[in-house]
């Protein structure tokens, strides 16, 4: 419970110095900060893909991602994000023209569907692969 509070791929420093502080505390949640490093890492590669960075990404409420590549790999990254509750603030999100597909969908609408983004209004998946079959 107390990992998850701190548990921020667009800040994995929070969780890391928490866990170094104390010996019994780091070795209850090295499988916590493994998952944090791997979450990063595929979001480091993500943000290098298109062309942005993780600090980019904190507090926005507008996420530009439009014809920059994002696949359905890309997408479970991107879930795996929003499902961590690091972009909780964003209002719109523009994914057009790029190449996701049905298992892309799925996976976002699996956690937009829990309710990951509360104040998403607008969210733009034109011109992608979606029901191409």
């Amino acid at each position: 419970i107390l990992g998850r509070g701190l548990i921020n791929p667009l800040r994995p420093w929070q969780l890391v110095t928490f866990a170094t502080t104390c010996r019994a505390v780091h070795a209850s949640m090295q499988g916590e900060l493994c998952k944090l490093r791997e979450l990063h890492e595929a979001l480091r590669a993500l943000c290098v893909k298109t062309g942005s960075s993780p600090s980019s990404m904190r507090n926005v409420s507008f996420l530009q991602l439009r014809s920059r590549g994002v696949d359905d790999a890309d997408c479970k990254v991107f879930a795996q994000i929003i499902a961590s509750g690091a972009l909780a603030q964003l209002k719109e999100l523009s994914l057009w023209g790029n190449r996701i597909g049905d298992p892309g969908l799925a996976a976002l609408s699996e956690v937009l569907g829990k309710g990951a983004l509360p104040r998403l209004r607008e969210l733009w998946l034109d011109k992608n692969l979606i029901g191409n079959a």
